[in-house]
């Protein structure tokens, strides 16, 4: 099946790709524009595990959290001031 879009025609599978590429920038904006950072995120952002996110909680080595959260800016100064720490991604 062929479905005209912008001027250019797509099939139902390019669609879905389109779609589904769309809503993995939505959810990435969604991540930045957010004032928090969630367990998941700072698991990628860090490439480590929860348990060893706690334990570099527990030694200083990031931010505590607040509500099971990280502060978004308190996390982007915290690695201004301590670049062996920044973020992998």
């Amino acid at each position: 099946m062929m479905l005209r879009l912008l001027g250019s025609d797509m099939t139902t599978a390019d669609l879905q790709t389109t779609v589904m590429m769309l809503a993995r920038e939505v959810g990435r904006l969604t991540e930045l524009l957010s004032p928090w950072v969630s367990l998941d995120e700072m698991c990628k952002r860090y490439e480590v595990t929860s348990k060893t996110l706690l334990a570099m909680e527990r030694r200083g080595q990031i931010p505590y959290r607040v509500n099971g959260r990280w502060n978004r800016s308190e996390l982007q100064q915290w690695e201004q001031h301590h670049p062996s720490l920044s973020a992998k991604s």
